[in-house]
């Protein structure tokens, strides 16, 4: 029995190398118990639980090439940089619908990570019972602020949970996993620089408890990447990331790159499959 969990950084279009690693794992009949994800990583995590291979490949790359739903064109239709409506609710009925009922009947434990509006600390939320809600969660989650606007979920507002927990292995740590795979979006030693982050007046009046959490995101996240490296020399952890981020970021819209990406993230998977035998 597999005693790992598995974490899923977010990272925008760069997930599409998620997804090749998703795949890699459903053709190797690989599960985990406990998946916990944040951003575009939950929206992987969905046809992950639902064993849908080939899903996440056709939302992020195929289905992009005739429904342009990210962008400045977005934005000026939804009022948002990334179309979730095309994602979420027309995908479903154009192209290959997400199979709740498999979601639903997997035992495997899903988190998805938010951040609260309100005070500024992360959520950690489950569904396995309402789509809708499921996929109001995965919105949220994947709400980047001044991308998107905000989303409300139970009441509460909500942005992208890689605000306060872009990579949440200290979750999974305080339920008892003691071994964790990691699907990261970034290559071995990247830091994120440290920028002026712009923060709409708006947002802050609003979300006051937002700016810390914004601000500080770059120190936080690199500390994060020094634990995961400590906790991989030491063999609790399994690590798959990316040697070649083929030029994409977080709005790359070049399916040819995408696909690039995708084909690694299934060559990064195969490379540590001893690997993940001897933690699982």
């Amino acid at each position: 029995m597999n005693h790992a969990a598995l974490v899923l950084e977010g990272g925008g279009m760069r997930c599409v190398f998620t997804a090749g690693v998703l795949d890699c794992f459903m053709e190797e009949e690989i599960s985990f118990p406990y998946v916990i994800a944040v951003s575009g990583g939950s929206i992987n995590g969905l046809s992950f639980i639902s064993r849908q291979l080939g899903r996440n490949r056709d939302i992020m790359i195929d289905y992009l090439k005739c429904e342009r739903y990210i962008g400045f064109m977005s934005y000026l239709r939804t009022g948002s940089f990334i179309d979730f409506h095309s994602i979420f609710q027309q995908y479903d009925h154009k192209r290959i619908p997400f199979d709740f009922d498999a979601y639903r009947n997997n035992p495997t434990r899903f988190i998805i990570v938010t951040s609260n509006c309100r005070t500024g600390l992360p959520m950690y939320l489950e569904e396995k019972e309402d789509m809708e809600r499921l996929y109001r969660l995965c919105r949220a989650s994947s709400s980047l602020p001044v991308f998107c606007p905000c989303m409300e979920v139970d009441g509460i507002p909500m942005y992208d949970g890689g605000v306060c927990d872009a990579i949440p292995y200290r979750r999974p740590i305080q339920e008892g996993f003691e071994k964790i795979v990691f699907v990261l979006t970034r290559k071995l030693g990247y830091r994120k620089d440290e920028k002026e982050i712009f923060l709409p007046r708006l947002l802050l009046r609003k979300h006051p408890l937002l700016r810390n959490p914004m601000e500080d995101r770059h120190y936080r996240y690199n500390c994060m990447l020094e634990k995961v490296e400590e906790m991989e020399k030491q063999g609790q952890a399994v690590v798959i990331r990316p040697t070649d981020e083929m030029g994409v970021d977080t709005l790359t819209r070049d399916t040819a790159s995408l696909m690039r990406l995708y084909e690694e993230g299934r060559r990064a998977a195969r490379e540590q499959l001893d690997a993940l035998q001897n933690i699982i």
